[in-house]
């Protein structure tokens, strides 16, 4: 708030006066508007099923007359919009009222179905004014508590639904549609006459540099309310900062500057432009989704409300539905659920003010998700209407909630066409509900729609949580702000980011690269070989389906313990403590497992391995902390390269070793990679950055004084310090760098004392990004594991859908290994592809593209297709799935700091091994005897999570360096 003496602002002086007779007036007028609104919107709920046996029509014609409507509120909600931020909100309010009245009562007269549509897509238009009324009401209230007038001013859309099902229960049964149609226009036609007594909002004419018109409207309201006005003069918010030197002469200069900047901001940049400036950008789109997909649901549920009382029971023919437009018990039922948005409203008035605008919408939304769920079947007619109800009032407390945050977040001289905007997009949503509802879901048809509606709610939830503000207790704003980064200063010393740049990428990275592709190849080829010894055990053993995949589930299971144990250890001890441990028991229990002599003891030895090759996320994080940044993505794209090599090498070995030599010896020669690199453990180096996090400099640019020259390159002159030291104040006096580096070391070894590196995950800095890298692991190991094993799955079966009996001899036939040959060599591809963007776009853009095309190449597999169809689709979904969860083993550990880098991706990557155990049970279970619908299915619909998962993630790492502390990440890379 400003200071209050010889000028105050528009927000100063509606606190002052508070809310009192003056705004009661204003939401009368306003609710008026709603309540004509929304007779006119449920009334296409009677209308539509009275005139179809009537007329003739089809259930597309039926349709079509909801469909003009909300097209013509398309149209009016852009149209009134631009002409209320322009001429005023008043003239919004006309033109709406004029149009909806006139057009309104001559539809009532319609003489045929062509006419009637034009007639109510004109209505429309009108309707399409509606949202004028939210912003004029909303720029009258003080900031206290205008969440909870808001909703009361929502309430009058209620009662306007209950009055048109009130009206339609008494007036249709003996009067017909015709009477209806003319008495819902009523009361359009009562704020048309009423429109002389309302006054212009006068927080649009202070952004017109209008101030004597506003302040004169604002001494009637104090006056009305018995409260006085400030003392002073009535300035436009635009005006941050008024000197005072208590002349009035100096402030009224200000006024005509004022006056002069605002005209030439309206007639400069059309507000449709600057809705889609930087900073408004990323709200206006989620808000454009998030109205599309709440009229679509809100309107769906009250049109299939009709469509499912009409023919309830039996789900009747046209013939039948004629004799149930008189029977009241449609009408009994939209009544009831309209009476659903009463409870939806005291909802959200006790919430909205007091959790905010974004959560109370989470809230509301989930619950009408679930509770429209059951639908998805067919109910009685109770339950029908319960959840009905439920559905109804939760979505619709969403929407008023919508419309009350949508008004709230835009600047004034961008809100009306703001709103209008999003209320015309969101009329797109409408247009196609009625498609939905009444053509899909006729004739007892429910499911699709149902489910249709239940995805664009899940939608609608998921953009929420990506809105950028929360408006709960803000001052409503009158221009657009900018923000200003600044970036810190370097002194003597330097850090091991820049120690990395100068020695940048050469020999000393080659053989890092080399020792950790080791270990990559190691643990592809240890998980491929599981696409091939289950197939060849089950017949030999006599194992059913599930037994088969619990081979792939047990290792799975043992690498979620590994992921969860090497991260531990490698943040506690040391990265090279972490590969000694892996690889001791990988090649160990490897080897072993080739001798296993039944199936109980090779679960247990394969699930001993999966400890083992756990580990391969710390290979990933230690060559990460070597890389310097420039093309540090591409270099990590090629370190992944890895793996691919590694499942090239596995398919090759089991298109030559099998149909000769069997599983065993696969098994043997799978364990050479993890052997190897047990023996060459000794050659590699700690990494430096875990030692500076540790406080061991000394041997850190050690490490690094071997890779400067082994590069040769030089240091940069000056001592190394920990990136802790954000601001080094070293100016060559050694006793002081010394203090410095001891502090550091404090520090460091206190940090590994305190908290458990676990719960520190789920500090508020990381929780976000942990829960979603959680869930993203999970999905990306689902999908790809599902990918390998269903290849194996759909090649051992393809032409025939093979019984057990015919599987055994296409174990020996080379079909099998060719396909996930094949499929192998389609991670190359999309290496490449990943290596091209993901510096030139970012990690989240590369992982969104990633995932799309995975989901597009896998989706032609719902249905059997050929073996040409069926390996291409398949070649294509791995190559783009591979490599966004390359991406994603890159983004991990560049976005935990050093000391819970491993920790952090170790527990996501244990998460993911989850998805690995599930996997095999839906492509190996499931996808059996040529049931591959639903296992695709689950594929398809975890691949679009893990994308909406992508878009929700906070911080993009592409080109910034790595953070030590849990502080540094929302400094070093957050997104603004």
């Amino acid at each position: 708030m400003g200071d209050q003496g010889y000028t105050y602002t528009l927000d100063e002086a509606i606190s002052t006066i508070g809310f009192g007779n003056f705004q009661l007036i204003v939401l009368a007028y306003a609710g008026l508007g709603w309540i004509a609104e929304a007779m006119e919107m449920m009334l296409l709920s009677f209308v539509g099923p009275a005139i179809q046996p009537k007329w003739g029509l089809s259930s597309s014609e039926e349709s079509l007359i909801s469909t003009v409507a909300f097209f013509g509120m398309l149209v009016g909600a852009y149209l009134w919009g631009v002409v209320s931020d322009s001429y005023g909100r008043k003239k919004g309010l006309l033109g709406a009222a004029i149009i909806s009245t006139v057009a309104g009562l001559l539809s009532a007269f319609a003489p045929n179905y062509t006419s009637l549509l034009v007639l109510r897509c004109i209505v429309g238009v009108g309707l399409g004014g509606g949202h004028v009324s939210t912003s004029w009401f909303l720029e009258f209230i003080p900031i206290s508590n205008r969440g909870l007038w808001m909703v009361v001013f929502s309430t009058f859309w209620t009662v306007g639904t209950i009055m048109e099902a009130s009206l339609a229960w008494l007036i249709m049964p003996s009067y017909g549609w015709r009477w209806l149609l003319g008495l819902s226009a009523v009361p359009y036609l009562a704020a048309l006459l009423f429109y002389g007594l309302v006054p212009e909002s006068p927080r649009y004419l202070c952004t017109q540099g209008r101030l004597a018109e506003a302040q004169y409207i604002l001494e009637k309201g104090a006056a009305l309310n018995q409260k006085e006005l400030p003392v002073g003069l009535l300035i436009s918010d635009m005006i941050k900062e008024v000197p005072k030197n208590d002349q009035l002469p100096e402030i009224t200069e200000l006024l005509p500057l004022v006056s002069n900047k605002t005209s030439d901001s309206q007639s400069k940049s059309p507000s449709i432009f600057m809705l889609l400036s930087p900073n408004l950008i990323k709200t206006t789109l989620l808000l454009w989704f998030l109205y599309f997909c709440n009229n679509f649901a809100y309107y769906g549920i009250i049109l299939l409300t009709s469509q499912l009382s009409i023919g309830q029971s039996e789900c009747d023919p046209p013939t039948l539905q004629s004799e149930n437009i008189k029977d009241p018990s449609l009408y009994v039922n939209v009544f009831i659920t309209s009476l659903a948005e009463l409870p939806g409203l005291v909802i959200a008035a006790l919430t909205l003010d007091r959790i905010g605008r974004k959560i109370c919408m989470e809230i509301l939304i989930i619950s009408g998700f679930f509770l429209l769920l059951p639908l998805v079947v067919h109910q009685n007619d109770i339950m029908t209407t319960g959840f009905l109800f439920g559905a109804r009032m939760f979505v619709s407390a969403t929407f008023t909630v919508a419309c009350i945050y949508a008004p709230e977040v835009y600047p004034t001289n961008l809100r009306a066409t703001g709103v209008g905007i999003t209320t015309a997009v969101g009329k797109i949503g409408g247009m196609v509900c009625p498609l939905i509802a009444v053509g899909m879901g006729s004739g007892c048809h429910q499911t699709l729609p149902v489910i249709l509606f239940e995805v664009t709610i899940l939608l609608s939830g998921l953009s929420i949580i990506l809105l950028p503000f929360e408006t709960k207790g803000k001052e409503l704003t009158d221009n657009i702000d900018s923000h200003v980064q600044h970036m810190g200063d370097q002194g003597y010393a330097y850090t091991l980011d820049e120690a990395l740049s100068t020695i940048g990428f050469g020999k000393f990275q080659v053989g890092v690269l080399a020792y950790a592709g080791l270990g990559w190849v190691a643990e592809a080829m240890e998980m491929m070989l599981l696409s091939f010894v289950g197939p060849a055990i089950q017949p030999e053993w006599g194992l059913s389906s599930s037994q088969e995949s619990l081979i792939s589930t047990v290792a799975f299971f043992g690498m979620l313990v590994g992921a969860l144990s090497w991260g531990v250890v490698s943040d506690s001890y040391g990265r090279k403590k972490g590969f000694l441990g892996s690889a001791i028991i990988t090649s160990v229990a490897g080897l072993l497992s080739a001798f296993a002599p039944n199936y109980i003891s090779l679960l247990i030895l394969r699930c001993i391995v999966g400890v083992g090759i756990g580990c391969g996320h710390v290979f990933t994080s230690w060559f990460l902390e070597f890389v310097p940044i420039p093309n540090r993505g591409a270099w990590m794209v090629v370190f992944s390269t890895f793996w691919t090599v590694g499942t090239i090498i596995e398919a090759s070995l089991a298109w030559w070793i099998m149909p000769t030599y069997g599983w065993r010896l696969l098994l043997v020669l799978s364990a050479v990679p993890s052997l190897v690199a047990l023996l060459s453990y000794g050659l590699v180096p700690e990494s430096p950055r875990y030692l500076c996090t540790q406080g061991r400099l000394t041997e850190a640019q050690s490490i690094l004084a071997n890779g400067a020259a082994l590069n040769c390159k030089d240091l940069p002159k000056g001592l190394l310090v920990s990136d802790h030291i954000n601001e080094s104040t070293i100016e060559g006096q050694s006793s002081e760098s010394t203090a410095l580096l001891s502090s550091t070391k404090n520090e460091s070894n206190n940090c590994q004392r305190n908290p458990s590196s676990i719960v520190m995950l789920l500090s508020p800095n990381l929780t976000r990004t942990t829960l979603l890298l959680w869930f993203l692991y999970f999905g990306n190991t689902f999908s790809y594991y599902g990918i390998v094993l269903l290849t194996s799955q759909l090649s051992i079966g393809q032409s025939e859908c093979d019984l057990t009996t015919l599987q055994s001899d296409n174990i020996d036939d080379s079909s099998l290994y060719v396909n996930v040959f094949i499929t192998s060599l389609a991670e190359l591809p999309g290496l490449a592809l990943a290596a091209f963007i993901l510096d030139r776009v970012g990690r989240k853009i590369s992982m969104e593209i990633m995932l799309v095309a995975g989901f597009v190449l896998l989706l032609p597999l719902v249905v059997h297709q050929n073996a040409i169809m069926t390996t291409g689709s398949l070649f294509g979904a791995r190559m783009f799935i591979s490599a966004s969860f390359i991406v994603v083993c890159i983004y991990a550990p560049e976005v935990y700091p050093t000391h819970l880098r491993t920790t952090g991706v170790g527990i996501a990557t244990a998460i993911g091994r989850i998805g690995g155990m599930v996997s095999p049970l839906i492509a190996v279970g499931m996808g059996s005897n040529c049931h591959q619908t639903l296992p695709v299915v689950l594929f398809e619909v975890i691949i679009l999570l893990s994308g909406l998962s992508v878009m929700l993630l906070p911080f993009e790492t592409s080109g910034k360096e790595l953070a030590d502390t849990s502080d540094l990440p929302v400094q070093h890379v957050q997104v603004e």
